[in-house]
């Protein structure tokens, strides 16, 4: 498989149209991409971000590459109350072949 899964988090602030509470500022973003390397996978999360009307402000620690093989243990021990908004050890690697974006659950602020 050309592309692997990289995982970082993205800080936004609100843009016009997005869909963050009128309370919040902005949020962390835990984002996933499947990209051949790290550069290509946040040029991805920053385009899938600011395309649902966020304003990008900044990569919030180390882009991190995640296998295949431990992605269900890695969403229990990560995610442990969110297991049902992402895709399953089955969808994976499909998801990763195409270069899809997706996004764990944003925390306001």
């Amino acid at each position: 498989m050309a592309n692997q899964l990289y995982e970082f988090t993205i800080k936004v602030t609100r843009g016009d149209g997005c869909d963050l509470p009128k309370n919040m500022a902005g949020a962390y973003v835990p984002c996933y991409v499947g990209a051949p390397n790290f550069q290509v996978a946040v040029q991805r999360g920053v385009a899938a971000i600011t395309g649902l009307h966020y304003l990008f402000q900044d990569i919030q620690g180390q882009v991190r590459e995640i296998p295949f093989a431990s992605w269900t243990e890695y969403i229990a021990k990560v995610w442990p109350d969110f297991p049902d908004h992402f895709p399953s050890q089955g969808e994976l690697p499909s998801l990763v072949e195409r270069g899809t974006v997706f996004f764990g659950p944003f925390a306001g602020f």
